[in-house]
């Protein structure tokens, strides 16, 4: 009922189970079956107007939160504290979901997957912010290091 009985080509999941696929084939037996793995990175690939406009404003949100972020007091504060100061500005700045917050001060800038800590981050110190979430369906996902 979902296809509207109309004959054509479909992705379907490599992980389909055969069951579902014949049960299709046998529906719509004119019908044709690509794997998505093999089509979806292609029209992924190619952005119209709006999918561009979209991953634009993503982007400016981040780059808004990461100018944000740079005006805080570091020195002083948990890891876990930036994090969460980056959390509220994703959402501040327009994201409908945070998807990571990654704060690595001083020796724990060398993990790049660090998940932040009690660590107080100190003058001196550098300090790895790795951020990103969703905004009107597109990803953000930006790294930068600031010295303290």
């Amino acid at each position: 009922d979902l296809l509207g009985g109309v004959e054509g080509r479909y992705g379907v999941s490599d992980n389909a189970w055969a069951l579902h696929l014949l049960g299709l084939q046998r529906t719509f037996p004119g019908s044709r079956y690509a794997a998505f793995t093999e089509v979806l990175p292609m029209l992924r690939a190619v952005k119209d107007a709006h999918e561009v406009e979209r991953l634009a404003a993503a982007g400016a949100a981040a780059d808004a939160t990461f100018e944000e972020i740079a005006q805080v007091r570091f020195a002083g504060r948990r890891e876990s504290e930036i994090a969460a100061d980056l959390a509220a500005s994703l959402l501040r700045n327009g994201h409908s979901q945070v998807d990571f917050t990654v704060v690595g001060s001083g020796p724990n800038g060398a993990n790049p997957h660090h998940e932040a800590g009690e660590r107080v981050i100190e003058e001196g110190d550098m300090v790895v912010l790795d951020f990103g979430g969703l905004k009107d369906g597109y990803g953000s996902d930006t790294t930068r290091t600031v010295h303290v």
